[in-house]
């Protein structure tokens, strides 16, 4: 647990305390690899890769008293709050790098291409109620959430170096970057009548996509 004190307008002290505990499960499944390919005696390729899938589940419940210190002792807000998620992701990350040399010594090429993939889906449920001082009835909040996030994302870069003296070198680069991923938020309350979670709150919801295209040149 953990006490904080807030000192606000007014000469106002808040105090406010809150108890956690915790437990969290998860298991974790991975590969990497390295391959290597020497083409001739000027040019090689290599790949780099490492992919993997992650479950786990979490659940937590919280605590929490809030009261003014000064000027008086008041009547506290309390808080009590229970959260649970399972959340399933997978990953794949590749790096595929082209190099070659001419026979000039100092010039050289080389394409660096790189990949980076993720999808994550997770659903929980957070229960909440709130004692107000001075409201007979409690404030309580009963949601299904469900979090769902993609990204798929290219990025490439070209390099060429070109020799002006023994000491002294001048490199061109130039790289391409798509990146496009989405994140889906959405938290719904218990329809009327007992019925299945199917009400959207909009206000605790969130839909985003981004298709993000850069070049950069040096």
């Amino acid at each position: 647990g953990k006490t904080t004190q807030y000192s606000l307008t007014g000469d106002t002290t808040r105090i406010n305390t809150e108890q956690k505990n915790q437990f969290s499960r998860g298991e974790r499944h991975g590969f990497n690899g390295f391959y290597e390919w020497k083409i001739d005696s000027n040019t090689s390729l290599r790949l780099i890769s490492d992919a993997g899938l992650k479950n786990q589940e979490v659940f937590s419940t919280y605590h929490t008293e809030t009261w003014n210190m000064t000027p008086a002792d008041g009547p506290k807000t309390i808080n009590d709050r229970n959260l649970s998620g399972k959340t399933n992701s997978q990953f794949i990350n590749s790096d595929l790098l082209l190099r070659r040399k001419f026979a000039k010594k100092g010039r050289t090429v080389s394409l660096d291409i790189k990949e980076n993939y993720k999808d994550s889906k997770g659903e929980g449920h957070l229960n909440s109620t709130t004692t107000t001082p001075g409201v007979a009835v409690p404030a309580s909040i009963d949601q299904e959430k469900t979090d769902n996030s993609n990204t798929l994302a290219f990025s490439s870069k070209a390099t060429y170096t070109e020799p002006l003296s023994k000491v002294a070198f001048m490199e061109f680069d130039y790289g391409l970057t798509a990146n496009n991923s989405a994140s889906q938020n959405f938290s719904y309350d218990k329809a009327p009548a007992g019925g299945d979670y199917s009400v959207l709150k909009d206000s605790f919801s969130s839909n985003y996509k981004y298709n993000i295209l850069s070049n950069q040149g040096g």
